[in-house]
C-alpha cells in the first residue's frame, strides 16, 4: 500500500531512512516494487487527484508507470462518507453523511482509468459500481 506522496513508509521511518512514497511512485521506484510485490495499492488521490474545483482532476502518470513496471493497480479505500469523497461528489456538509451515488461515481472514474480491482469499506457499493456501469 502506498500512502500519499508526502508521507513516509513505516519501514523507512523505523529504519531512520528519509524516504517518501513519492520516491516509490517514480518509474524507478515502481520497478523496485515490482521485484517484491504482485500489485500496487496506491491511495486513490495518487492516481486521480482532486482538482481545485472539487472534481476529480486529470489522472497522474502513476497508472501508466505502474503498468509499465508490470504492476496491476488496486487503489484504496473507497468510502461513501462525505469526508472521503471529492468535494463535487458530496451531498451536504456533514462529514459523516453517506452519499452512495457519489461513491459509485468515484469508483467508476477509477474503473474507467483501468484499475484491476479496488478496496472499499462498503462492498455493496463497490459491487453496484461494477455491475451498474
Amino acid at each position: 500500500m502506498l500512502g500519499s506522496a508526502e508521507a513516509s513508509p513505516g519501514d523507512a521511518l523505523a529504519a531512520g531512512v528519509a524516504r517518501r512514497y513519492a520516491e516509490l511512485m517514480t518509474p524507478e521506484g515502481l520497478k523496485e516494487i515490482a521485484t517484491y510485490a504482485d500489485l500496487l495499492g496506491p491511495w486513490t488521490r495518487s492516481l486521480i487527484p482532486e482538482a481545485e474545483d472539487g472534481t476529480l482532476g486529470p489522472p497522474t502518470a502513476l497508472m501508466r508507470d505502474a503498468r509499465a513496471a508490470g504492476l496491476p493497480v488496486w487503489p484504496y479505500t473507497f468510502r461513501p462518507e462525505n469526508a472521503f469523497l471529492p468535494r463535487a461528489l458530496r451531498r451536504g456538509d456533514e462529514p459523516r453523511a453517506r452519499h452512495d451515488d457519489g461513491a459509485i461515481e468515484e469508483i467508476r472514474a477509477y474503473l474507467a482509468l483501468g484499475i484491476g480491482g479496488f478496496f472499499t469499506d462498503d462492498p455493496a457499493i463497490g459491487r453496484r459500481a461494477v455491475d451498474e456501469r
